[in-house]
């Protein structure tokens, strides 16, 4: 239960969690600072230097909840253990230890990234807030299960609403943007998402789910640990 653990230690007691209380506790026990600024290269939302214990966060997000999913991305990396195979997160070959070079490929990066991931996505959406949101807002909103699911989403109309008001709530409350919200529901089988691959939230999600991790994603284990 590692991001349990997280939370638990800024005594997280619902709604949005608090990355700026996890930042001070990371700061006082592990030395770990973070930044926020404009000096990341164009097209760098954020980064982790392990050598100088540093988490840097552009200011050029769109969004705060875009930012928020970055700095607990980095957070992933840090709390994760990455600092045993990068240096830093921004370069992939470049950013590998070479004094002391550990038996990994561009493969297993791709996998730290995905890992990273996960983990801010639990953190950001705790499974039993999460639940009980969910159930309290489709309950709120009058939305009836007919038989395909809770919330059930496909290019009509009156599902689709259905769809936009449900997840407006859970965004709202939680901090987070509309397709970290939907992924996650995915994941804990709250949402049944038959929409066309042509929409760009279905294809992203069709793409994700398409990885190599996907029972990884599935079973919520990172490096032997239960991310949730």
């Amino acid at each position: 239960m590692l991001c349990e653990s997280v939370r638990r230690r800024i005594q997280y007691s619902g709604g949005e969690v608090s990355l700026y209380d996890i930042c001070d506790k990371l700061k006082n026990s592990d030395g770990l600072h973070v930044i926020f600024g404009d000096d990341l290269r164009p097209g760098v939302l954020g980064s982790i230097n392990f050598k100088q214990i540093e988490i840097r966060i552009s200011k050029r997000h769109e969004t705060s909840a875009r930012e928020r999913f970055t700095l607990a991305h980095e957070l992933g990396h840090f709390i994760l253990g990455h600092s045993k195979y990068m240096v830093e997160e921004q370069c992939l070959e470049l950013a590998l230890d070479v004094l002391n070079p550990p038996r990994i490929g561009v493969k297993d990066i791709s996998r730290m990234e995905y890992q990273a991931n996960v983990f801010a996505s639990c953190l950001l959406l705790p499974r039993q807030e999460v639940v009980a949101s969910f159930f309290m807002a489709v309950e709120n909103l009058g939305v009836r299960n007919k038989g395909f699911g809770t919330l059930y989403v496909d290019n009509q109309i009156c599902n689709l609403q259905n769809y936009y008001r449900v997840t407006a709530s859970l965004m709202t409350e939680f901090s987070v943007s509309r397709q970290v919200l939907t992924i996650r529901l995915l994941n804990l089988d709250l949402i049944n998402d038959c929409r066309s691959k042509a929409n760009p939230v279905s294809k992203s999600i069709s793409d994700l789910f398409a990885s190599a991790e996907t029972e990884l994603f599935n079973r919520h284990v990172v490096n032997g640990c239960e991310t949730e």
